[in-house]
């Protein structure tokens, strides 16, 4: 994994492309982990004192089997909220106890101030202009082979080509001028904010109402997720700005993280 400063002051580090099949793996392996089973295991995740060695296999939603081939350098996706987090608990304790990291550093989600830092200014991960989207390999999002291959017949799609029909390797397309890769297309990434709908412009609640929900039915509050994935085609779902609302339960094959190195971090 590797990490670069999100600004020159910030003692954030954010990893330059999502959290891929091989680290998951090894969390996986080495934790014993498959998936949390009830609501008391997901709140000491969320605190920060799951044992993970406690979560149990879920052979419905199951990273290991998205529903389509991948490679040890793919996205992880199938991953909750409480997934992510689970990862980051593990990564900075085998990281402090190997001495790679100091006892005040941890690795997290990040918050969506980060995420957004990290992407910067432009409408686009790759710009200001909509075009290059339709037209070159800015991203891996909704294009004609996933069409192709999607249950059904009509859908829209970007009528580029990108190469991949669901995930592709991180780092298979030009990084930001951080760069960072993947910040747009290829996966969804949670980030440890809770969702709020004022987080997201008006044009983009009119056009899609159900992002002015906060919360689930059952009143479980949503989390957000950034930067589209390969399912995406809608502009403005594609926009750095656009924040996706889901329950840190939801599990999905466009859904996976990246994670945070946060430096000097008090405990």
């Amino acid at each position: 994994m590797k990490f670069v400063c999100i600004s020159r002051d910030s003692q954030v580090l954010i990893s330059v492309w999502e959290t891929r099949v091989k680290d998951f793996r090894r969390f996986a392996d080495e934790a014993r982990f498959q998936y949390y089973t009830g609501i008391a295991t997901a709140r000491a995740v969320a605190k920060g004192t799951v044992n993970v060695l406690t979560w149990k296999y879920d052979s419905v939603a199951w990273w290991g089997n998205p529903g389509f081939v991948q490679t040890a350098t793919h996205p992880v996706v199938g991953v909750s909220w409480f997934d992510a987090r689970a990862f980051c608990l593990w990564l900075t304790d085998l990281e402090r106890k190997s001495g790679r990291i100091g006892k005040a550093d941890k690795y997290r989600l990040p918050n969506d101030a980060e995420w957004s830092a990290a992407a910067g200014l432009s409408v686009y991960p790759w710009g200001s202009d909509q075009s290059p989207y339709v037209k070159t390999r800015v991203g891996n999002y909704f294009d004609v082979s996933c069409a192709k291959v999607w249950p059904g017949t009509t859908w829209e799609h970007v009528t580029a080509e990108d190469g991949f029909a669901r995930t592709a390797p991180v780092g298979s397309f030009p990084p930001n001028s951080l760069g960072i890769y993947d910040l747009g297309g290829n996966a969804l990434e949670w980030v440890e904010d809770e969702y709020q709908a004022r987080m997201n412009d008006a044009s983009i609640l009119q056009a899609t109402p159900a992002m002015r929900d906060e919360a689930s039915p059952d009143g479980v509050r949503y989390r957000v997720l950034r930067g589209a994935s390969w399912a995406e085609a809608q502009p403005l779902a594609l926009r750095s700005s656009c924040r996706f609302a889901l329950p840190p339960t939801f599990r999905a094959d466009a859904v996976g993280f990246r994670v945070v190195l946060d430096r000097n971090v008090p405990d």
